[in-house]
């Protein structure tokens, strides 16, 4: 986890008497918020072996899952720092939805198509496999959890991987609408993106229950073109549709 990683260094530095953390949105980075209060606390204790993070996510686990689950939820936890390891990870397939939206309407038009390079379906594919292989375990665990608890790990881990997981799925049908030679195939793929697409705003609505109704709805930061509003996809998609196959 990052967060060890860099106050390790900054613990080391010395840099020990005030610390300033902007926690906005804290309901995303509850846990994480959580850990930098115990560093903050007793950052000696926290530091006092290799491996702090892996420590935390096994109390946390026990801490807001129980122990019947622990051990599945903290392999969540790994898989979701894994996958999504940078803060721009969240975009990779949106920004890609877009690109192969790009190369669609020049296809339509009968414009000339840039290629989608080989390399960008094949990252894309084993990303959808690793979201495949993660979730079956992540579903698995969540069945033996109680109903707060479920929505809880749906909010924190399941939630953030889905945004990415179904604008990847989507992006697939997209990029090989781009290479289908047969109109007829290009828009059912095309159409099939949309469902992916759909199914993730209903995963919004879940997110967005009360008192958080309209938390991930547009704004002046995550407007119509910023890879971070999750409805972008969604409503360019529906766009191309419409103007193309749907009139």
């Amino acid at each position: 986890m990052r967060v060890e990683e860099e106050f390790r260094r900054i613990v080391q530095s010395g840099a020990t008497e005030y610390m300033l953390v902007n926690v906005s949105e804290l309901r995303e980075y509850v846990m994480e918020a959580r850990m930098l209060a115990e560093i903050c606390w007793d950052a000696n204790k926290a530091f006092a072996q290799p491996n702090a993070a892996d420590r935390y996510m096994q109390w946390w686990a026990r801490e807001y899952f129980g122990p019947a689950v622990a051990n599945d939820v903290t392999a969540a936890y790994k898989n979701y720092y894994q996958i999504l390891n940078n803060y721009d990870q969240i975009s990779v397939a949106s920004n890609q939805v877009l690109a192969a939206l790009e190369a669609l309407g020049n296809k339509v038009q009968r414009k000339p198509v840039t290629p989608i390079a080989a390399d960008v379906l094949a990252s894309l594919q084993q990303r959808d496999a690793a979201y495949k292989s993660t979730f079956a375990a992540m579903n698995a665990a969540s069945t033996r959890m109680p109903p707060d608890r479920q929505q809880y790990f749906y909010e924190n881990v399941a939630f953030p991987l889905l945004i990415d997981w179904r604008q990847t799925t989507a992006a697939i049908q997209l990029i090989k609408a781009v290479a289908e030679p047969d109109p007829a195939a290009t828009r059912r793929l095309t159409v099939s993106a949309l469902e992916d697409l759909t199914t993730l705003e209903k995963e919004v609505s879940r997110a967005e229950r009360p008192p958080f109704e309209k938390w991930y709805r547009k704004t002046w930061i995550r407007n119509d073109e910023s890879p971070y509003n999750i409805h972008r996809s969604y409503a360019h998609l529906l766009a191309f549709l419409v103007d193309n196959y749907l009139k």
